[in-house]
């Protein structure tokens, strides 16, 4: 099971759908049939990635431009457009990377602490 936590999961987790996408996905013999990784479930956890990136209501727009991407992406995937669908996961990672509302190795309880907030760590179980 993946547990998303921090960009630096969503970073690794970009990089692994853009080796494997659209169904290059390893078997992992410790997973259930159901609980394989298909082009389904590697744009969901993108899409929780999003949420984990930019959780403050003030990114609103921000996360609404990357899950478009990222339809955009899976779209091109599932129609058999490897290179466009790769185009757009490219572009999606280009978008957060070049975020300057935060540096890219911020974690949550960093967030909280420069806030002065208390913040609970939402974990996302992706499996």
């Amino acid at each position: 099971m993946f547990v998303m936590e921090n960009i630096d999961d969503l970073w690794n987790h970009i990089a692994y759908v853009l080796g494997y996408a659209p169904d290059r996905f390893p078997y992992r013999d410790f997973l259930a049939p159901a609980e394989q990784m298909t082009l389904d479930r590697a744009f969901e956890q993108l899409h929780a990635g999003v949420v984990i990136a930019y959780p403050e209501e003030q990114f609103e727009d921000k996360r609404r431009e990357l899950h478009s991407i990222l339809d955009r992406s899976f779209m091109a995937y599932r129609n058999g457009q490897e290179i466009e669908g790769g185009t757009l996961l490219n572009e999606f990672e280009g978008r957060i990377s070049s975020a300057d509302e935060f540096p890219l190795s911020t974690t949550f309880g960093q967030l909280a602490s420069d806030a002065n907030k208390t913040w609970s760590n939402p974990r996302v179980a992706i499996v």
